[in-house]
């Protein structure tokens, strides 16, 4: 059977249809995302009524980085101004983990008058769902040795935590939306998701070397490991890279410890468990 030739009207019939088929699908999809929003501002809602004021926003524009503009989302975001020093364990640990130099120094450090911006953002991009958040720190901050020496100044601010999850809306769950308020709140350092709530892929799902350790993909510990480079590797650029350069080398060294139950229990003894067990300290001390 020849091909016939569409005419000019045929095409722009079948674009139209085309665009239709799309449209139906970006509305399905915008609805999810609204179902979600709804349920945080239920959550939202129950704060405001125990004296708890929680901006809400729909952005559109937004520059996330250099690399990725949000033009689909909904925001949530508190800004928490304090006079005085801040005591707050949390925010004194974020400003040591972003500049790292402070770990070394024998100064002792002091934050004043901290002005706490913390956001989350919910999302559609191209028919992806995100969860983005962030927290921000403007504060006076000095280090104390024989003499105060200003080391950052008001209005300059540094961004503590700065994340992107890919979701699954449907799945996020009563707990998953309590996690997110408590880092709105200042009382958790990163958002931990459920399993089920969070898209799985090989990149961003693949632990090699610790699944081979510990035996299962599920096991508490792989748990800790994932969530320590979701939260603490992915958001920088020296912690994506070094992501990228372990699964370029792990699934062949993976292997190599299923061959070698010795070599497996080397890994374990004496790399495994001590960053394992240094993870869960800082995650009960810090949180």
């Amino acid at each position: 059977m020849d091909n016939k030739e569409l005419s000019l009207l045929d095409e722009i019939d079948n674009e139209y249809t085309d665009k239709i088929e799309k449209d139906e699908i970006a509305t399905s999809k915008v609805e999810e995302l609204k179902l979600l929003i709804n349920k945080f501002v239920d959550y939202n809602k129950k704060l405001l009524e125990r004296g708890i004021e929680i901006n809400f926003n729909e952005c559109k524009g937004l520059a996330w980085n250099d690399d990725i503009m949000i033009n689909n989302g909904y925001s949530f975001y508190i800004v928490e101004k304090n006079h005085g020093q801040c005591n707050k364990q949390l925010i004194v640990n974020d400003v040591y983990n972003a500049y790292p130099t402070l770990k070394d120094s024998n100064d002792e450090v002091s934050i004043y008058h901290t002005e706490i911006s913390t956001i989350i953002v919910l999302s559609i991009e191209d028919d992806n769902f995100y969860l983005y958040y962030c927290r921000d720190l403007s504060a006076d901050i000095s280090l104390r040795e024989f003499r105060d020496l200003v080391f950052l100044k008001k209005p300059n601010a540094v961004n503590l935590r700065k994340n992107r999850i890919s979701i699954v809306p449907q799945n996020i769950n009563s707990e998953d939306i309590e996690n997110c308020f408590k880092f709105l709140l200042n009382k958790t350092i990163s958002i931990s998701l459920s399993e089920e709530a969070v898209v799985k892929s090989e990149s961003s799902g693949a632990c090699f070397i610790a699944t081979s350790v510990y035996g299962s993909y599920s096991a508490p510990e792989v748990v800790i490991l994932r969530q320590f480079r979701d939260n603490q590797l992915l958001p920088h650029p020296f912690g994506r890279a070094f992501v990228n350069k372990y699964y370029k080398f792990s699934p062949s060294l993976s292997i190599l410890l299923n061959k070698h139950k010795f070599l497996k229990k080397l890994i374990h003894t004496f790399i495994m468990k001590p960053i394992v067990y240094s993870l869960k300290w800082q995650k009960s001390n810090f949180q």
